[in-house]
């Protein structure tokens, strides 16, 4: 997206200006005024007579202020405004910040002319203008970094939709709604592979088949030759004949088979008590259902 769109999103000055000239309304500058003021404060819990003092009060200091004293000065002494520290200074204003009354004349003054008294619901005030700013249009090359940045997210938008859609229109896309999933195996888990007594069995051998071999006599009739002929058979035939011989074979191949037998549960029990010893060491059981398991395969034996 960065090369195919990205890079080719370029923005000429011709469609930056054309874009300025059509939203110079959101560009403009209201006009601003930096004005001081002495205020004379009339509450309504002021009598006749202290409303009266606080009026002769600002006629005097208008006076003062006609006969070239500093604006300033006489802000810091009289003014009951917490600007006074300041010199009575309001900072840059704009219309619709104020009282009506007081904006009128205000934005009727010009730099460093002094108004007359103003009534307002606050008191009465003392106004300088001290720097007029007339309202106007931000120049372009101000606003041209903000109007890039507009610009160019939009056409940044429109090109990639129309890279997207080539994209589509060139690529195979295979959709598939309500498909069956298919099925897959389930594993079995570790301890259900490791399941006491239920190991698999090794595979059962095939056994060799024994053929009878044939044999042509010297007269050439086909003779066949018994197997028990040529190896000794592998158990008695008659527990009557050779009863001593018997019971002696007998006898080792039970105790063959108990060995043998005892061998293959002992080996069996020895690798559960491995396998559920590591199962403790590992945090799986407890040590109370190792003993529990240990003391059952024990029994076994």
């Amino acid at each position: 997206v960065g090369f195919q769109v990205k890079n080719r999103t370029k923005l000429s000055e011709k469609e930056a200006r054309a874009y300025f000239r059509k939203h110079r309304k959101e560009y403009s500058l209201a006009p601003k005024v930096k004005a001081r003021h002495i205020l004379f404060i009339l509450d309504d819990g002021l009598t006749t007579k202290q409303k009266s003092v606080k009026e002769k009060k600002a006629v005097e200091v208008k006076a003062l202020l006609d006969k070239g004293e500093k604006f300033e000065t006489l802000a810091r002494k009289y003014s009951e405004d917490v600007s006074a520290g300041d010199g009575g200074d309001l900072g840059f204003l704009e219309r619709g910040k104020m009282v009506i009354d007081l904006e009128n004349v205000i934005f009727s003054l010009k730099a460093g002319e002094v108004s007359g008294l103003v009534r307002t619901p606050y008191g009465i005030h003392i106004v300088k203008v001290d720097e007029v700013k007339p309202g106007g249009t931000k120049p372009f090359d101000e606003v041209r970094p903000e109007i890039e940045k507009i610009l160019g997210s939009k056409k940044f938008q429109t090109n990639y939709e129309s890279y997207m859609r080539d994209l589509r229109k060139s690529a195979f896309i295979e959709k598939l709604l309500h498909g069956k999933k298919n099925p897959t195996k389930r594993k079995r888990s570790r301890m259900a592979r490791k399941t006491p007594f239920k190991e698999k069995l090794p595979p059962l051998k095939k056994r060799k088949r024994i053929r009878t071999k044939v044999r042509k006599s010297s007269g050439g009739k086909i003779k066949k030759i018994d197997p028990d002929s040529i190896f000794a058979p592998l158990t008695v035939p008659n527990k009557k004949a050779g009863s001593v011989q018997h019971q002696v074979a007998e006898k080792v191949q039970k105790k063959s088979r108990a060995v043998s037998k005892n061998n293959s549960r002992f080996a069996k029990v020895q690798r559960e008590l491995k396998r559920i010893k590591k199962m403790r060491d590992d945090n799986i059981i407890s040590e109370t259902e190792y003993q529990k398991k240990k003391k059952y395969l024990l029994s076994k034996l």
